[in-house]
């Protein structure tokens, strides 16, 4: 019996409630859960989450999930081909030449706000290695901002691995670190093994929890540090950012402090360290996650209690959003009312929300745009995502495909002489998009 399978044996069996789920657990397994919410979407044409799936809690520990099992083989491609740089650079403001279509990937990758977060993770990172020459090993690394950050700080044996070539190439110029490309369910064979591992941002899209974790620790010395930074679901409504702002066809997994310890201690690991902390999402505006160090052990122990709050408030942020939304799509009914079809400006998650409302479903979409070079050639209802420059002459109204960045598009879109259309909720403000 092994380490996990020791640990797993303690946990209380209260799975006798709930429904049965269609993937375990995340955090401890469980394979049942109450129902948080239905999200309607529609995902680029071909994604296995076609119009949407159920965000369920675990009964048993109170971890939210996407409650579908997806393809594996899709992800890998999705995050080598279409997925890189997409959220980073739908924050951004869009170009002010609508013809680019953010090429310059370097600049997108080097945001200040990204650069001043993975500093703060750095900075927390080296107190938990022995020494600066500890090897440590970035995965999900994307342009290898964070390993640059370490090597500041002395620490001169990094290594990023990310799917995207893109990351690689960028990672070697600007930076001049090594990042091999590949993923977990395909690493490099000659990586060796490492005194710390980080995971930033990751965990919160994998289908499989449990296998990756099982190959990251393939790769961690036995007396080393995996060091794990995910979103906060806790504190989806403080501060609330915006409606299903974590609710996607990416963030697949909603982790608590408390999940993270049931995580850590069900995979033989000893929580070292943990904080919950606020990085900037977009400039001025942060967003919770969590930061924690494990280290292995070998006492195998009960689990830790289950967060039974986490539960309440998925549901609490589900009520809040679908209460948002629904005011949203009375508010474009209203500014669409004359108008029998569309145009809409970003092709990031809120879009293929707002593409699942009535108000729109009812209408005909005739152009879906993005200045985010990674999601041009993306296809939605048939209609494939085309660079700003493609709206030029159009007569359709420009739905504004995004709160965070709303307003730099609505301009973007009145100095192309078409009409925008924004989204808001009544008076209330959701994210920095409803600034005038």
């Amino acid at each position: 019996m092994t380490l996990l399978d020791a640990v797993s044996a303690t946990a209380p069996d209260t799975h006798a409630s709930g429904r049965p789920t269609n993937r375990p657990c995340p955090a401890c397994r469980g394979s049942r859960a109450d129902l948080v919410h239905e999200l309607a979407l529609q995902a680029p044409d071909g994604h296995p989450l076609g119009d949407g799936y159920d965000v369920v809690a675990c009964r048993s520990c109170g971890t939210g999930f996407a409650d579908v099992a997806a393809s594996l083989d899709f992800y890998d491609s999705y995050y080598a081909e279409s997925a890189k740089y997409a959220h980073e650079a739908d924050l951004e403001s869009p170009p002010a030449d609508p013809d680019a279509t953010s090429n310059n990937r370097v600049q997108v990758a080097e945001s200040e706000h990204t650069a001043a977060r993975l500093d703060a993770v750095a900075e927390r990172i080296i107190t938990f290695l022995p020494h600066t020459g500890a090897r440590v090993l970035d995965v999900g690394c994307a342009t290898g901002t964070l390993l640059a950050a370490l090597r500041r700080r002395g620490v001169a044996d990094v290594v990023g691995l990310d799917p995207s070539t893109d990351s690689r190439d960028i990672a070697a110029a600007v930076h001049g670190v090594r990042v091999e490309v590949g993923t977990l369910s395909a690493m490099p064979d000659d990586l060796g093994l490492f005194d710390c591992i980080t995971m930033i941002g990751v965990l919160e899209h994998l289908w499989d929890v449990d296998e990756a974790l099982r190959i990251v620790t393939d790769h961690l010395r036995p007396d080393g540090i995996l060091y794990v930074d995910v979103p906060d679901a806790s504190s989806y409504l403080d501060p609330y950012i915006a409606p299903y702002q974590d609710f996607g066809i990416e963030h697949v997994n909603h982790f608590s402090a408390q999940s993270m310890r049931i995580l850590a201690r069900r995979h033989g690991f000893e929580t070292e360290g943990l904080v919950r902390w606020q990085p900037e999402l977009v400039p001025g505006h942060p967003c919770s996650a969590i930061a924690t160090a494990w280290r292995r052990t070998s006492d195998p122990q009960l689990l830790p209690q289950d967060d039974t709050q986490l539960r309440e408030t998925l549901c609490a942020f589900a009520a809040r959003s679908a209460a948002d939304f629904a005011e949203i799509d009375a508010r474009l009914e209203e500014e669409l009312a004359d108008d029998e079809e569309f145009a809409v400006w970003g092709a990031g998650e809120f879009t293929m929300k707002l593409l699942a409302l009535p108000a729109l479903q009812r209408r005909r979409l005739t152009e879906v745009v993005d200045a985010n070079g990674a999601r041009c050639g993306l296809r939605f209802g048939g209609r494939t995502v085309n660079s700003p420059a493609s709206l030029t002459g159009s007569t359709a109204p420009v739905v504004v495909g995004s709160l965070l960045s709303g307003n730099a598009i609505r301009r973007a879109v009145e100095a192309m002489g078409c009409r925008a259309v924004t989204c808001s909720a009544g008076s209330r403000r959701i994210g920095a998009g409803t600034l005038p």
